[in-house]
């Protein structure tokens, strides 16, 4: 599972488009780089974070299902709760998708399923 990867913050903030992000952050200070800092301040990815906090409130959601159920919550409200984070989730996972963002060539069964799951959301999403 690729929130069980326990570096993805550290494999995610290496990436290309971190160093991309962090080269326009660095080149947007009108101050020289000093001697004992590095010319570009390091970004924090923000998506491997919101991946975990999303998968999180789908396990909330889905232990929570036979109460909010029981208590008569109205099933529309629970199924576009559900649609918003696997909307949100599916939006996340192309991050993982996309080698730009990750490294994730040490695991290549990850990389098959991941890709597997985002080109399968994108043609459901075109019908």
């Amino acid at each position: 599972m690729l929130a069980a990867i326990p570096d993805l913050q550290c494999r995610a903030d290496q990436s290309p488009e971190a160093l991309f992000l962090s080269g326009i952050r660095g080149s947007s200070t009108r101050e020289p780089a000093r001697r004992d800092q590095p010319a570009h301040q390091l970004v924090t990815m923000v998506w491997p974070k919101a991946l975990q906090e999303c998968l999180a409130e789908d396990e909330r959601f889905h232990t929570t299902l036979t109460e909010n159920l029981s208590l008569g919550g109205e099933t529309w409200q629970l199924r576009l709760q559900e649609a918003d984070i696997v909307h949100r989730m599916f939006g996340l996972l192309s991050h993982a998708a996309n080698p730009r963002h990750i490294d994730l060539s040490d695991h290549p069964e990850l990389i098959e399923r991941i890709t597997q799951l985002y080109n399968e959301s994108q043609r459901q999403g075109r019908r």
